[in-house]
């Protein structure tokens, strides 16, 4: 069974205002959908057992033979049957049944018991006993409609109609037995649905209100795990979540025999900029740096962190040595194009970015540590040669041999 999805204060409020009558429109709708999905094996199963039941009933009539109204009492036992059998049809389907047959199950089940109430009504002045025996059992029949997922309103104005028309040919009967009968087992059996479906509707409220607490769980949990593997003011995946997924990528890279471009940047005399600009226009360049740094990496593919302080690292996975210098110098383009002030750096007097790039082979043994170390190099000899710039590391010496 799927609940209703519904925003949490509307199930919880009636929850808490023990308000199991009927719900809001959309509400309602989707209680009687879920009824009818969890109860259709239930249905199936009482309406067999009350077919196979009238059929016992039949036999026995046939057998006890209740003189003139044998024939009222076969009519009677088709109707019912036939009411049964539209309730199996109804439970059988899949999908919820059209309004059109249940409403021709109810006539069937209401109006033909009516009429046949109102003819056995005459026989009650000759045999009490057997008059009263078909209006109780057309009234335990009636109340199987929920088994056909009907609302509890609708037994309960059938049986008021049933009492009606009894009532109206029973004001001369000599005995009121068979009327007080069938009022007691409506009174009883209404209370019986009544409460029956106050339960099952505090249940769905009770699902709708865990479904969302469910639902508030697990958007938190996401947003707790989005908090730990980001930084907070760029937005990009913090260290930890870096060398995570890197480990994912060197594996994969390894398997299938592809290069992994390591890169790591730093940006330049950003302690000054602090000091001149302040702290606060210092998070913003970080936030505007990242955001350069974003144009060239594949959201689906590569890598982007924020490695700490002013330091950030990517990884491109399967490029060849060309597109990786194509994206170095469409990063270090776009740098400067941010165009920040820096009047306190003694390279440019505008922002500006070195970078030490390694070009790794998981495939041929090389890890992570060493690839790192590569790269940092290589941004060391950036720095060495003026900044403002980007290095490669030479291959390793045993590739180099090869």
């Amino acid at each position: 069974m799927r609940p209703y999805s519904s925003p949490p204060s509307i199930a919880r409020r009636l929850l808490s205002e023990r308000v199991f009558g009927i719900f809001p429109e959309s509400l309602e709708a989707a209680f009687w959908q879920a009824r009818h999905s969890a109860d259709r094996r239930t249905a199936q199963i009482v309406s067999s057992l009350g077919i196979v039941g009238l059929l016992a009933f039949g036999l026995l009539d046939v057998r006890a033979s209740i003189g003139p109204m044998i024939m009222t009492v076969i009519l009677l036992r088709t109707a019912l049957g036939a009411g049964m059998g539209m309730a199996l049809m109804m439970a059988s389907n899949r999908t919820e049944a059209p309004r059109v047959l249940r409403a021709l199950g109810l006539m069937l089940i209401g109006g033909t018991g009516a009429l046949l109430c109102m003819e056995n009504a005459v026989f009650w002045s000759q045999d009490v006993a057997a008059a009263g025996y078909s209006p109780l059992v057309l009234t335990v029949a009636l109340y199987s409609a929920p088994a056909a997922h009907l609302r509890h309103i609708l037994p309960v104005a059938m049986s008021i109609v049933l009492l009606q028309a009894i009532a109206l040919f029973s004001f001369d009967s000599p005995s009121y037995y068979p009327l007080l009968s069938l009022v007691f087992v409506n009174i009883l059996l209404s209370v019986l649905i009544y409460h029956s479906e106050r339960i099952e509707r505090r249940a769905f409220l009770q699902r709708c209100v865990l479904q969302e607490e469910r639902k508030s769980l697990a958007r938190m949990a996401k947003e707790y795990q989005r908090l730990a593997e980001h930084d907070a003011l760029t937005g990009l995946f913090n260290r930890r979540a870096f060398y995570s997924r890197l480990e994912n990528i060197w594996s994969e890279a390894s398997i299938r025999g592809a290069p992994v471009a390591l890169m790591v940047v730093d940006i330049d005399h950003f302690k000054k900029y602090n000091d001149t600009y302040g702290h606060q226009q210092g998070d913003f360049a970080l936030q505007q740096v990242s955001r350069a740094l974003c144009a060239v990496v594949r959201p689906e593919h590569d890598l982007l962190a924020r490695h700490g302080g002013e330091e950030f690292v990517l990884a491109w996975p399967g490029l060849s040595d060309e597109d990786v210098a194509r994206r170095t110098r469409e990063m270090m383009r776009r740098i400067r194009m941010l165009n920040l002030e820096h009047r306190a750096s003694t390279t440019a007097p505008y922002l500006t970015l070195s970078g030490g790039l390694a070009i790794c082979h998981p495939d041929e043994g090389e890890t992570i540590e060493i690839a790192f170390c590569r790269a940092d190099e290589a941004l060391y000899a950036a720095k060495d040669a003026g900044r403002n710039r980007t290095r490669w590391a030479p291959a390793p010496a045993a590739r180099q041999a090869g």
